[in-house]
């Protein structure tokens, strides 16, 4: 598969599109995990946790110490059932 199609395929959910110049793949992943997570309805705060971020400078980064492995996991299973889907989707029409 080449490059823009799968950048097309996993941009596709994000809001806006995907950036227009991609510097990493890390970059790629992240917005594509960030966006289409966001679309399937999974909170702000795990989103965080996923991408290893903080969850604020506020109070409730500060006192807020819960790890939402759970919900993290919850999340992470909801997104490679939508890879698998996918990439079978890419398989059929390659073949």
């Amino acid at each position: 598969m080449s490059f823009a199609s799968f950048h097309h395929i996993l941009s596709a959910g994000c809001p806006g599109g995907a950036p227009e110049t991609i510097l990493t793949s890390l970059d790629l992943s992240s917005c594509s995990l960030n966006c289409s997570l966001a679309e399937m309805g999974v909170a702000d705060s795990v989103l965080k946790m996923i991408l290893n971020h903080s969850l604020g400078s506020d109070i409730t980064g500060v006192y807020n110490q819960y790890k939402y492995f759970e919900e993290r996991k919850q999340a992470l299973d909801a997104w490679a059932k939508r890879l698998t889907v996918i990439v079978s989707a890419l398989k059929a029409v390659a073949h």
